[in-house]
């Protein structure tokens, strides 16, 4: 083999491994280069058999179509030398079985006439005769194309001709026959038929590249309209996830818009339509997905629109490769307006089909997917939503005065607004003249300072300061003319010297609200370099010299603002939250303070709340900050006011509420585009873990990792995120997608070297092959161990053991109770009380399991010591509980009621005191006793 046949070989072989895509395409291309160049016929035919598959999963008709013309041209001229069907080490590429592809492509593309459609089934036909192969793939392919150019009667006498003939080499999977038998009656409108074949394909777990998810879209209407709303909104959940990976599915991908446009779950619908949008234009020559889209797309907007969100903007419905479907547009479209260009559009494209098949079938398609809107099923998909409460006087209304104005201002300040926050000060200025001169110029410096324009932040600066002296405040002016910009964000601890000085100058001849601003900033500076006592003195200096002020200017309730909250910030930084409570109070007893600086002030104080343990207290300031919030705008602060709000509900076991305002503010930040938040979609996915809404849970993790993937994120990361998804596939009961993220979130925590992240992904994976009596759980938890041992983790080491006796013991393997024994001496070695008493524990019940009875109390009994020493109560009395049953299964009824007794006294939680007190009243009364 000639250096160069070695490197196309070789290409080859990569190409082979590697996953469809980019790279996999890119490997084809240079194989397919070489062989050219070096005028190798034969290993530039293998390379363009491969990119016939590769162009079809990549959806690149165009390609595709290009690829095998060229093969079969070679195959046709030679078929010695380029024969019809190549075999590799783990895939074989085959013209004949291509031609199923090639006959489905002309069917859904508008650019092949009938007549070229019907001679492509011909040809294949006849060269599956001359190949003496079976006829099921010819027929399917008969079928197909007589179902989606709408001759039913044609497509039913081919579906009889199916039944009876053997299934061969070129027949359809079980799981792709079922699906287009399933999509046939689907579409002549026998839904119960349609839905027998969806339960045979669910069953018998029938699957192939494109299924289930396929048939699961398929599914989705007959399952409603059979009233089997529970399976329908599974199958969405379930193939949504499996679909939208792959651009080229986007017809599929439609139908789920669907599903949410006549189940009531819009807004669902809609973000997933942002999402695929243009998906719908990644294959040009692929009329089929676009007509089908259309309608789809359609149907959901309409749906929007009749839930009076049809102002809405669209988003990514402007983007360009979308114009030769939609026409150009200048900004996104609103629902309403894209729904009746997406209905255009399905109409032009229905007619063109119909003209070419000679019958009105997309036609009558189109008027049946209108006839949607007629249906309605009751299928929510969220268990709880979200709705900001905001009282008719936070509303944003247009600001009257110049106070109002630079209120507005600083709301714009807070969202990163600065061009706002300077038409806020023309306003201002406008409307109060010279009056607010000074108070205006002090918000426009601000603003600058906070660009970084320092220039022009001098240039408002020397403005402010004329403004002041025209009021008569020349101390004012001479301070600022002293400090400079240092007064408004730009001061260092080199500053410090300059503002002792200033300070003590100012208490001789200032005002108070010049002592009170210098005094401010001190803080600020002083807590930026870690001086937390001295800042909180200068803090609560300045907020007593204002606080007390009944009717505050401009610029005194915005320095008091300031202090006050510095105050409390300072105050929580030192752990003195009910004094930071109280702190906070002094300001929102103001009546007249901003939108802005209220919502801040809820958040510390609810933050201050909860470090109390008042967690309501708390979730009704964090809540009532989060409308204020969405009513002032800036989606990144409302995620940060949503996850506060989220986070004080999950601590309060309202699981689902805590989902639905991260949805809520999630939903927002998308549509101000911002991109990523996969920390705060993460703590979705918990969320929806925790409440049970697992399907859910799996789909938003697992969009997680893909982004993270995307960005480059680190493998710690990554881990992270495949332990959330693994825990979210556990409690929704799938096992094979929970066992997949384990192995791979244990890869990147081994990439890591993060022996923490490790132990937990092993623990899950351990438990959940042992639950299946897997022996690789043992593998894996060794493998662990080894690792942590090698790094001299001794923390990690002995839980990674503790979790071995566990699964020896699940397994029935004897051993367990040596680990065991091991992990009690290295805890108490180590001061793990905890632990040790875990172990103890464990022995214990495998000693009980052994009938080694005697021993098993006395270790269950040594259990219950020990978690009462390290803090577990209620451990401790499961543990005494545990010696009763054994002692009362021996006939020791003395030692028993004794154990009981005392179980019942170690434990705290009211459930479990119940259950025992229960236990022991079984018990006398099966000794025939009372109490």
């Amino acid at each position: 083999m000639s250096d160069a046949a070695k490197t196309i070989t070789d290409l080859l072989d990569e190409a082979d491994q590697t996953p469809y895509g980019a790279p996999e395409r890119a490997l084809l291309d240079q194989a397919i280069a070489l062989s050219e160049e070096a005028g190798h016929e034969e290993l530039a035919y293998a390379a363009r058999m491969r990119l016939v598959t590769s162009a079809k999963m990549t959806g690149d008709t165009d390609g595709m179509l290009a690829a095998f013309a060229w093969c079969l041209g070679k195959f046709d001229s030679d078929p010695v030398r380029f024969p019809s069907e190549l075999t590799g080490a783990a895939d074989s590429w085959d013209l004949l079985w291509y031609f199923k592809w090639m006959a489905s492509t002309v069917t859904g593309s508008l650019q092949f006439s009938s007549a070229q459609l019907e001679a492509v089934l011909a040809d294949m036909d006849r060269r599956y005769t001359e190949a003496g192969v079976g006829r099921s793939g010819v027929v399917q392919s008969l079928f197909s194309s007589s179902v989606e150019t709408g001759r039913l009667e044609d497509a039913e006498r081919f579906r009889l001709e199916l039944e009876a003939l053997p299934r061969d080499e070129y027949s359809h999977c079980e799981a792709c026959a079922r699906s287009e038998f399933a999509d046939y009656q689907q579409t002549i409108g026998d839904d119960a038929a349609a839905v027998a074949l969806f339960d045979e394909i669910q069953e018998q777990q029938l699957s192939c590249g494109e299924e289930p998810e396929g048939n699961e879209a398929d599914s989705l209407l007959p399952l409603l309209r059979l009233g089997r709303g529970e399976d329908a909104a599974a199958a969405h959940m379930r193939g949504y996830r499996a679909a939208r990976g792959n651009p080229d599915n986007i017809a599929m991908i439609a139908r789920h818009w669907v599903f949410c446009a006549v189940t009531g779950n819009e807004a669902r619908g809609l973000a997933l339509l942002e999402r695929h949008i243009r998906d719908l234009m990644v294959d040009p020559m692929n009329d089929r997905q676009k007509f089908a889209g259309s309608c789809a797309a359609a149907v959901l907007l309409d749906a929007v629109t009749r839930a009076g969100q049809g102002s809405t903007p669209v988003r990514h419905s402007d983007d360009p490769v979308l114009a030769p479907l939609l026409g150009d547009h200048v900004g996104p479209w609103t629902a309403v307006d894209l729904a009746a260009t997406f209905w255009a559009a399905a109409d032009r494209l229905g007619a063109a089909f119909d003209t070419r098949n000679g019958n009105d079938f997309h036609t009558r398609q189109v008027a049946r997917s209108r006839a949607l809107a007629d249906e309605r099923y009751d299928v929510p998909l969220e268990s709880s939503t979200y709705t900001p409460v905001v009282a008719a006087e936070v509303t944003t209304t247009e600001p009257a005065t110049a106070e109002d104005w630079l209120r507005r201002a600083g709301e714009h300040a807070a969202t990163g607004d600065h061009d706002g926050v300077m038409d806020a000060v023309e306003h201002a200025l406008a409307a109060g003249g010279r009056a607010v001169a000074a108070d205006a110029y002090r918000v426009a410096v601000q603003a600058l300072v906070a660009r970084d324009q320092h220039e022009q932040a001098a240039n408002a600066l020397a403005d402010r300061g004329k403004a002041l002296r025209e009021l008569g405040r020349d101390d004012y002016a001479d301070v600022e003319d002293q400090i400079g910009l240092a007064l408004y964000g730009t001061a260092t601890a080199a500053d410090l010297p300059a503002f002792d000085a200033a300070i003590e100058d100012a208490r001789a001849r200032a005002g108070r609200d010049v002592l009170a601003d210098l005094l401010a900033t001190r803080a600020d500076v002083l807590g930026t370099e870690e001086r937390v006592d001295e800042a909180l003195r200068d803090a609560q200096e300045a907020a007593a010299l204002l606080v007390p002020v009944a009717e505050p200017t401009i610029a005194e309730r915005q320095l008091r603002n300031h202090a006050v909250l510095h105050r409390t910030f300072l105050l929580m930084m030192s752990q003195r939250f009910e004094e930071a409570a109280g702190s906070i109070d002094d300001l929102l007893r103001d009546a007249g303070i901003g939108r802005q600086t209220r919502q801040v002030g809820l958040r510390m104080k609810a933050q201050a709340l909860a470090t109390r343990g008042l967690l309501d207290e708390a979730l009704q300031a964090a809540e009532e900050a989060l409308s204020l919030q969405v009513a002032i705008g800036g989606a990144r602060l409302v995620l940060n006011a949503a996850g506060l709000s989220a986070q004080l509900l999950s601590d309060l076991g309202r699981d689902a509420e805590a989902a639905a305002r991260m949805r809520f503010a999630l939903r927002q930040a998308e549509s101000a585009g911002i991109t990523g938040a996969f920390a705060e979609k993460f703590r979705l996915g918990q969320y929806l873990t925790w409440s049970d809404q697992a399907d859910e849970a799996i789909e938003v993790i697992d969009e997680v990792y893909r982004g993270e993937s995307e960005s480059g994120a680190p493998p710690v990361a990554l881990g992270e995120t495949m332990l959330g998804l693994g825990v979210a596939a556990l409690r929704g009961n799938q096992p094979g997608v929970a066992y997949g993220a384990f192995q791979r979130g244990l890869g990147h925590a081994v990439e890591a070297e993060h022996l923490p992240l490790q132990v937990g992904l092993a623990t899950q994976l351990a438990r959940m092959l042992v639950q299946f009596r897997d022996d690789e759980a043992i593998e894996v938890i060794d493998a662990v161990l080894e690792r942590a041992r090698a790094a001299e983790d001794g923390q990690s080491a002995l839980r990674m053991l503790n979790e071995r006796g566990l699964a020896k013991a699940n397994l029935g393997d004897e051993s367990a109770i040596a680990d065991f024994d091991a992990v009690i001496a290295e805890a108490n070695a180590a001061g793990e009380e905890w632990l040790a008493a875990d172990a103890t524990d464990s022995k214990a019940r495998e000693l009980a399991g052994a009938e080694r009875h005697d021993e098993a109390v006395q270790y269950a009994l040594a259990a219950a010591d020990g978690y009462a020493a390290s803090g577990d109560a209620n451990a401790g009395a499961n543990s005494e509980f545990l010696a009763a049953q054994i002692l009362r299964g021996q006939g020791r009824a003395a030692e028993a009621l004794a154990c009981y007794t005392s179980a019942i006294e170690r434990a705290e939680a009211p459930a479990l005191v119940e259950r025992l007190t229960e236990q022991r009243a079984e018990y006398l009364a099966e000794l025939g006793r009372s109490e």
